[in-house]
């Protein structure tokens, strides 16, 4: 928004000295430029009035979590804009205010910037309704996800990969959290500088999505020097909501939201549901097939610096499913969606990665056995089905 500003008014301070071409009378100028400032005032007022209740909707039908449009660059951009043409139109409006003639290129960019002010709200406002329809939030959700899924865990699975622990050594400093807050992201890179600086190694109690108090124990350091603790804190990125980055379970976390909300009674919305399992089986299938790390940063020698929590696959599994497995059982299509993603991920994933997935699709079949007294209701809503009912039975892609 600053830079917008800046620039309507570097563009004001030239124009006003621009003496060739076509001229019009300053009183004239001026009040064109002052009827655009004055008309953009209640029109933002408005605009924005709405986009706040579509913000406040898509908080209550999808997940208060959900920051997608809050986030958007469009917005900001469109706020700045808005905020620039204001900005152009009075400063123009009062430099020109002891002229006879001005040239008309004053007028012209004060109706250039309404313009352009008007075509950006009409997009703006397009592209608030679109992210409140449930296929651009999950598009964006899965988009999301595999991004942050290839930015944590960019390596392939092998098959001989096992977590290795470290050697244990004794603690000769505890570090305490200096902040409240929800660990956002954490500097691995400068944690290792930090440690090989001391040398010694860092052993982290907390992962990224965990909520930290203050004076919590939050690391313990294992060196023959001391580490300033406000240099460790300083590599914690804390705040007051988790975000997308180095925490691919967040996103996880928002489907399953969704997916629980839309099976409450309240909402009484399965379909949407079984929207949420489509994009959560391709979430889960990528991550199937990735080394999930084994919690330890090496330096460039190869030795273990940094020791951290981390998610596991039957982590990102519960997250994912679980929730909604739990209140899917009394309704059938999106029971048959489950087993069709958990028959399917069974016979995609590494085998490595099965043994969670049966386990799931045991319980899930208890629960439909639990829940459905006729066997034909309980056959029906255990046979797999991508589409949840009416589709193909096959549980292949």
């Amino acid at each position: 928004m600053l830079g917008y500003v800046l620039i309507a008014l570097g563009v004001s301070v030239v124009l006003v000295h621009v003496s060739r071409g076509s001229t019009v009378t300053a009183a004239t100028a001026r009040e064109a430029l002052f009827a655009i400032a004055a008309g953009m005032l209640p029109a933002i007022a408005v605009l924005f009035s709405l986009l706040f209740v579509v913000v406040q909707w898509a908080h209550t039908t999808f997940s208060p979590r959900l920051r997608l449009f809050r986030d958007a660059p469009l917005l900001w951009h469109a706020f700045g804009l808005f905020t620039g043409t204001i900005a152009y139109a009075l400063a123009e409006g009062l430099l020109i205010a002891d002229r006879d003639q001005v040239s008309a290129a004053t007028e012209l960019f004060g109706f250039a910037a309404a313009a352009a002010s008007v075509t950006v709200a009409a997009v703006l406002v397009r592209y608030a309704l679109d992210s409140i329809e449930l296929p651009t939030v999950l598009d964006a959700l899965s988009r999301q996800g595999m991004a942050v899924i290839d930015e944590v865990h960019p390596d392939d699975l092998r098959a001989d990969a096992r977590p290795s622990e470290p050697a244990l050594q004794p603690v000769t400093q505890s570090v305490r959290c200096l902040s409240s807050g929800l660990l956002q992201e954490i500097d691995l890179p400068a944690l290792v500088e930090l440690a090989v600086a001391a040398g010694g190694s860092l052993r982290l109690q907390a992962m990224v999505g965990d909520s930290l108090s203050q004076d919590q124990p939050v690391m313990t350091v294992s060196a023959p020097v001391l580490i300033d603790e406000p240099k460790l804190n300083r590599c914690l990125r804390l705040g007051v909501e988790r975000t997308f980055g180095q925490d691919p379970k967040y996103v996880l976390r928002i489907l399953a939201d969704i997916g629980v909300r839309a099976l409450s009674p309240a909402v009484n919305d399965p379909t949407t549901a079984v929207e949420v399992l489509n994009v959560v089986e391709r979430l889960l299938a990528r991550l199937a097939t990735r080394d999930l790390g084994n919690g330890v940063q090496c330096d460039a020698t190869g030795t273990a610096r940094v020791v951290f929590p981390t998610a596991d696959w039957e982590d990102y599994v519960a997250v994912g499913l679980d929730e909604i497995r739990l209140y899917a059982s009394p309704a059938i299509q999106v029971s048959r969606r489950l087993v069709s993603l958990l028959q399917t991920l069974i016979d995609e994933v590494p085998v490595l990665r099965r043994e969670v997935l049966a386990e799931r699709l045991q319980r899930l079949h208890r629960a439909i056995a639990e829940t459905f007294n006729d066997p034909c209701d309980r056959a029906q809503a255990a046979t797999p089905d991508r589409q949840g009912l009416g589709g193909s039975t096959a549980p292949t892609r």
